[in-house]
């Protein structure tokens, strides 16, 4: 009788455990191949400036075959040195839109959003059930949607996600990450500015391992290799040691401090972020969760970056969420490390052919994305309409123009008076003058046009105080206008028409 109720157990976990890894594949199917594509598609994620002098720059790279080491773009900073420190980032979104176009800018950023939910999936999944797995993916949608832009920060993320799980993983076991997990860096640090906060995350699991080991003297020396070996990785970039500490000296810079990524985090405006943290912390609080000591301290420090600045918003999402998942599965009674998707799943028949699965249908997906078609309309980032329709006369002069609209400008193959690069490119006191400017300063407006000569100017129609401050100037006139986009031009410059009389005002639909 013992014998038969063992059996009818094990059948019972037998059909559980097929039962639960029915459930993870429709689960992953769904946050790694269908989802990704979607959010890839949103037009928010063509919203942001950057994404083309990017893509310009990308373009500028395949020309000459070679890393830019100087401002070839602007007419204000014309050779000036510049770190680009996001080459390879850029030279793979340049690569997807040249073969695709927006699309395949889509299908990139897809499968880089793809590729985040998976590491993440398969580490949560490990540890706890499918509704944890579940729950984590459905909190991190909205942070992905809202903050996942067509820049290299994005093809950052997987990489954030993956070091994480190495670290957590190499704790599990007591042990230390292999050495050759530090030739990622070589990648990173050319890819994205995120490769600092790589490095950042190595030093609380490395204390973490100092203060929970007899051994110290030979657990520092194996941390400590670790930690070298990353760093001299991180030094195989075109600018060497400058481009290894660009990222920490960008939170200062007068640029930094005006653009909008930079500013703090406003949880109740930033639903995005605001709902899910307030969910997790609701859920911390009501059960109990405690992180260990170092752990809680790199969660904490993550966050005070996300409260910071906004654009670490989605960085400390991934970390957050995999620091979480032990904690919240031990809550939950489901604490044995698992070597696959769980149990269930590890154990079945069909589970070693999952994430290869997996991967190749995500690819297959981007491969649609690509194919089909994507439009992107004007946004008041990037006002592509109104550049299209300038006077092919003012496409050689010099111009005034919005910050954010330097990367379109440039793209168009027009030199912008100032751009995204920010810090990177541009002096402090260029930046002070130019927001002071930008506020209604009529001064520094007609010391500027002096000193530049600009014909014409391209601003926001949000841009009200520096609008007014153009037209009280007297100096200039409106050609053009629309939702997004207004152009002045000086009156002394004339714009012939087809008919050969001074062009009139035109308005945008």
């Amino acid at each position: 009788m013992a014998m038969g109720d063992r059996q009818l157990d094990d059948a019972v976990r037998h059909e559980a455990g097929r039962a639960s890894a029915r459930l993870d594949l429709v689960l992953l199917l769904v946050f790694v191949v269908l989802i990704p594509p979607m959010l890839a598609s949103s037009p928010s994620v063509f919203r942001d400036g950057d994404t083309s002098w990017h893509l310009a720059t990308a373009r500028w790279m395949v020309a000459h075959r070679a890393i830019p080491m100087a401002d070839p773009f602007s007419y204000t900073a014309l050779g000036t040195p510049w770190i680009d420190h996001e080459w390879l980032g850029a030279l793979l979104l340049g690569l997807a839109w040249m073969a695709a176009g927006p699309a395949g800018l889509a299908a990139l950023v897809g499968l880089s959003i793809a590729a985040t939910f998976l590491a993440i999936g398969l580490e949560v999944r490990r540890r706890g059930p499918p509704l944890q797995l579940a729950a984590t993916c459905v909190l991190l949608m909205p942070v992905l949607l809202l903050l996942t832009l067509a820049r290299p920060l994005v093809l950052g993320l997987p990489l954030v996600a993956l070091w994480t799980v190495v670290l957590l993983r190499a704790r599990d076991a007591d042990r230390v990450p292999s050495l050759w997990w530090a030739l990622l860096f070589v990648a990173w640090v050319n890819l994205h500015a995120s490769f600092a906060v790589g490095i950042a995350l190595f030093a609380p699991f490395a204390m973490e391992a100092l203060t929970q080991t007899e051994d110290r003297r030979r657990t520092f020396l194996r941390w400590a290799a670790l930690g070298l070996a990353c760093t001299a990785a991180a030094l195989l970039n075109p600018h060497g040691l400058d481009g290894l500490l660009v990222p920490f000296g960008i939170f200062g810079s007068t640029a930094a401090v005006a653009i909008g990524e930079f500013q703090p985090t406003v949880p109740a405006a930033q639903w995005w972020f605001g709902v899910p943290m307030m969910a997790t912390a609701a859920y911390v609080l009501w059960r109990g969760i405690r992180l260990p000591p170092w752990r809680l301290l790199l969660f904490l420090g993550l966050l005070y970056l996300a409260m910071a600045h906004v654009r670490h918003q989605t960085i400390f999402s991934i970390v957050a969420a995999l620091l979480l998942a032990e904690p919240i599965a031990r809550e939950r009674g489901w604490i044995a490390p698992r070597e696959e998707l769980g149990v269930a799943l590890a154990n079945s028949r069909w589970s070693r052919g999952v994430v290869p699965m997996l991967v190749l249908l995500a690819i297959m997906a981007a491969g649609v994305r690509a194919a089909i078609p994507l439009v992107v309309a004007d946004n008041n980032a990037t006002p592509f309409t109104a550049i299209a329709k300038l006077p092919p006369v003012l496409r050689t002069q010099r111009v005034m123009n919005n910050y954010s609209f330097g990367g379109p400008l440039i793209l168009s193959g027009i030199r912008p008076y100032i751009d995204g690069r920010g810090g990177d490119v541009y002096k402090e006191r260029y930046f002070d003058d130019y927001y002071a400017m930008t506020k209604g300063d009529a001064r520094l407006f007609a010391g500027l046009q002096r000193r530049w000569g600009f014909t014409w100017t391209i601003f926001s129609p949000n841009d009200k105080d520096m609008l007014r401050l153009i037209d009280a100037s007297g100096q200039f006139r409106r050609i053009y206008q629309d939702r997004w986009a207004v152009v002045h031009v000086r009156r002394d410059v004339r714009l012939p028409s087809a008919s050969g009389s001074p062009r009139a005002p035109i308005s945008g639909r």
